[in-house]
């Protein structure tokens, strides 16, 4: 059976890369839920890498479409949108399980390659005896080829270690919106020490997409109207996503709640997140953020250190559809003065579903800036979409 879809651009020149979209608005209805797409091709016949992703095993509202164009493959416009029609070919056959094969211990760290980047993700709290677990959902290497993007001067000094107790970019807490009526705007949920679990494994020429989530943990606010307290079990689900050849690994995040009496119901929560990052970027580290863009901000390693004269100067890129509030250099009460340069942190605005982009650089021409705000808006500002119509 084949079936119609359009690729549209909203930009004003030719673009192509990855295009994603949720898979449910855009399934066949004459299909079974669990229909197979076979091939995508475009409008001269050309077929079109793809694949289709079950992310949350238990809740196909998370499936996606991902798509893959040839670079400058779509006309851009110079204003409304231009579009260019595919063609889906499905059958009505049983996908493949997304799910983990069950593994004789528990999945501690996962491990992302796609040829240029490789990420080291902590699934554990904990690293090791004596240490103070608190590794919880932390990216605690970023390699570039053998380049340690959050330690580079050990990494030019030869060390390249796959994780190290102090260097990590983490997603350490959210904060959850209160309702109105209580006294406090917000409860705070620290998951430092709260472990992960693999949930899903998605691979095809398109991307590769490792889904986590976390312990359940609780959230309780008061019911005026029946004079009571509520209380909802919650799990932060995190997707960490690797593009081929692509220097960035993207996260989307979004949070679930259900109460404990309906546990069949399941509810998106509105969260803002909470980063926490140790990385080395020299005694004075550049930190570039704009309020009236507040959507990307960039790290670069201080300039003025004169081992780096002749040398690519590391920089870090972080970018998401939430807005970013200020970000704090050194963060604000790190315990270790010695090493407070190199500590920062920053938060989101709140949303249902964010999604972040991580760059990391040390060889491209130009600056980041350009970098990471070409990328946060062709890829989440004004992303290649499909549609039916």
């Amino acid at each position: 059976m084949e079936h119609k879809l359009l690729l549209c651009n909203a930009s004003n020149y030719r673009r192509g890369g990855p295009v994603v979209t949720p898979w449910q608005p855009i399934r066949p209805a004459s299909v079974l839920p669990d229909a197979d797409v076979t091939q995508v091709r475009d409008g001269h016949g050309d077929p079109i890498p793809f694949q289709v992703d079950r992310i949350d095993p238990e809740d196909s509202r998370h499936d996606a479409l991902a798509l893959l164009l040839p670079e400058r493959k779509l006309e851009g416009t110079g204003g409304g949108w231009a579009s260019a029609p595919i063609t889906l070919e499905c059958v009505a056959a049983a996908r493949p399980s997304s799910k983990p094969s069950e593994a004789s211990e528990p999945v501690t760290r996962m491990e992302l390659n796609n040829e240029v980047l490789w990420v080291s993700f902590s699934l554990s709290a904990s690293q090791g005896p004596g240490d103070a677990g608190c590794f919880a959902g932390a990216i605690q290497s970023a390699r570039l080829g053998r380049m340690e993007m959050l330690d580079a001067h050990e990494a030019l000094l030869g060390f390249v270690e796959s994780h190290h107790s102090e260097k990590r970019i983490q997603l350490d807490g959210i904060s959850i919106p209160n309702p109105a009526w209580c006294e406090r705007q917000s409860t705070e949920v620290n998951l430092c020490q709260l472990p992960y679990s693999l949930l899903s494994i998605c691979k095809g020429p398109v991307r590769e997409v490792c889904t986590v989530v976390s312990q359940p943990f609780s959230y309780e606010y008061s019911d005026p109207s029946n004079q009571c307290q509520i209380q909802l079990s919650c799990q932060l689900y995190r997707s960490l996503i690797l593009y081929p050849g692509s220097p960035y690994l993207v996260e989307e995040l979004w949070l679930k709640g259900k109460d404990p009496q309906h546990p069949d119901q399941t509810a998106n929560l509105s969260f803002s997140a909470h980063y926490f990052a140790h990385m080395d970027m020299g005694f004075e580290p550049k930190v570039t953020w704009f309020d009236h863009v507040p959507d990307w901000l960039a790290i670069e390693y201080d300039p003025n250190w004169a081992l780096f004269s002749t040398y690519p100067r590391p920089r870090y890129g972080f970018a998401s559809n939430a807005h970013i509030l200020q970000p704090k250099s050194p963060h604000p009460g790190y315990p270790v003065k010695e090493s407070a340069h190199r500590s920062f942190s920053w938060e989101l605005g709140p949303s249902k579903k964010a999604c972040c982009l991580h760059w990391f650089q040390y060889d491209a021409p130009g600056e980041i800036q350009s970098h990471i705000g070409h990328i946060w808006y062709e890829f989440l500002l004004a992303p290649l979409w499909v549609t039916t119509n």
